[in-house]
């Protein structure tokens, strides 16, 4: 194991091998293909004070890590940037895994190439759409299919009245001679990076108050029981749990909300391989920075003074 003092303030890198053994028979032989490849990614500490190293190191988290840390969890809060594959530094380039396994047994043919577009974040109206009832996960479903059709005569709008209440609209699209344009096609990926945000946050937030924990622990639960346990409003939890089950995160019925298995595995803290020290150090360290991302951008600049009013050099002396 590398203890961290030796990565203190330094740039290093994380490679990992593997290997990919094809096995076939032919004529009762047992015939076998290898296949080998290598990831690297460049990790940066920062310059960290010994006390806080220490700290770490008595935490208990390095021990069992060949690296001396672990990104994934407190870890994560040692490091500057990471330039390459993220997961390659929790143990695994599972990208570049699953890009070979395309290339050894899906090769495409150049000319049956096709181009797949996967939308993976909610619609624009994900969190706008929700209602205080019980079919608020159906009707965002609903939403969400009907969103993804191109309208016949322009661009579907939502906009909210004054209860409250989403109401859809059409906008003719017109081309330069002021005529309609039935071809034109809503922005589908664009809305969903405009609105990529709000689902990120609602699962930091559920996460942060342990939503997923106590759901694990015993469930269904009502929203009123989740919010005694957490110590939130009722109906400011009703939301977010809501929320959560349009994201596909809750199942919610009658009886209340439950877990998902992908939420028990990755999102509960003690989940089999839980992201939840990840997904905590987002929210409260890597959100705050990007909240300033203009700022940083015009001014070259590091942004810790204005996320979390100190500046770099002093950001660590106060753990």
């Amino acid at each position: 194991m590398i203890f961290p003092h030796r990565l203190n303030g330094k740039e290093h890198s994380v490679f990992t091998g593997v290997v990919i053994i094809h096995c076939s028979s032919k004529d009762n032989q047992l015939e076998t293909e290898i296949t080998d490849f290598y990831e690297e990614t460049k990790v940066k500490f920062s310059d960290l004070s010994e006390e806080l190293l220490w700290e770490y190191i008595h935490s208990g988290e390095p021990m069992d890590k060949a690296g001396g840390y672990g990104i994934q969890a407190l870890g994560g809060m040692l490091v500057e940037y990471v330039h390459g594959d993220f997961l390659n530094v929790v143990g695994f380039p599972l990208n570049h895994f699953c890009k070979k396994l395309a290339e050894l047994y899906y090769p495409p043919l150049k000319h049956t190439i096709q181009h797949t577009k996967h939308d993976s974040i909610p619609s624009v109206d994900t969190f706008e759409s929700l209602s205080d009832g019980e079919s608020e996960s159906s009707s965002f479903k609903e939403h969400k299919g009907a969103s993804k059709l191109d309208s016949p005569s322009g661009v579907i709008c939502n906009s909210e009245n004054s209860s409250g209440v989403t109401t859809g609209s059409v906008v003719p699209l017109e081309n330069q001679n002021g005529v309609s344009d039935s071809a034109a096609k809503v922005p589908s990926k664009i809305l969903d990076l405009m609105d990529g945000f709000r689902a990120s946050k609602a699962l930091f937030v559920a996460s942060k108050l342990k939503m997923f924990d106590h759901l694990k622990k015993r469930s269904p639960l009502k929203a009123a029981d989740i919010a005694d346990e957490v110590g939130t409003s009722v109906h400011g939890t009703e939301r977010l749990l809501d929320a959560c089950a349009a994201l596909g995160l809750l199942k919610k019925t009658t009886q209340g909300y439950s877990n998902t298995d992908s939420a028990n595995t990755y999102l509960a803290s003690d989940g089999e391989y839980s992201l939840h020290g990840y997904i905590i150090h987002s929210n409260d360290h890597l959100w705050p920075l990007f909240t300033h991302l203009e700022s940083a951008v015009k001014e070259g600049s590091r942004q810790n003074h204005r996320a979390f009013g100190k500046k770099t050099e002093d950001l660590f002396n106060v753990m």
